[in-house]
């Protein structure tokens, strides 16, 4: 009988380990950190961003605006922000094993640090009017989403309104 239960015991101890330590994995996975130990300030990044990944990408504000986003293999630039090597803010580094999730800010040790995407960025298209176009998909919190597309479009590609 104590053995059974010993037995048992070691299960469930063994069983709440793994569900931890699974839980974390499926959770940098998916996006990027958690809120209790954040996985940004210890990935190994580099200063220089992917060719595929440059361009000019846009946001459609409605009312016929859009926010611009330029990314060049040194640097990020919009209206209201601007990520350099030089001033130490921008640091590029995949987030996943695969290199599909990306982030530009992997020196920031808090979501408030992250320009954008804070949840991490994916490079993806989006299917408009027939036409396949160049995209950034970007995850935010509270499973929140949008796209920054590679052309003027008068639409909003958003999910989680």
């Amino acid at each position: 009988m104590k053995k059974i239960m010993f037995k048992s015991f070691l299960l469930v101890i063994l069983a709440c380990i793994m569900g931890v330590f699974n839980e974390v994995q499926l959770t940098y996975a998916a996006t990027g950190y958690t809120s209790k130990t954040s996985v940004f300030g210890r990935l190994k990044y580099s200063t220089t961003i992917p060719k595929y990944i440059c361009g000019t990408y846009y946001d459609y504000n409605g009312h016929k605006k859009w926010g611009k986003v330029k990314i060049n293999k040194d640097s990020i630039s919009s209206g209201s922000y601007h990520l350099t090597p030089n001033h130490g803010n921008l640091a590029f580094a995949y987030l996943t094993k695969s290199h599909q999730i990306f982030t530009f800010n992997a020196k920031a040790h808090y979501n408030v640090e992250v320009a954008f995407g804070e949840n991490g960025l994916r490079m993806s298209f989006v299917n408009y009017r027939g036409h396949k176009i160049k995209a950034i998909k970007c995850y935010q919190n509270q499973g929140f989403e949008y796209w920054l597309i590679s052309k003027k479009i008068e639409h909003s590609f958003q999910k989680g309104d």
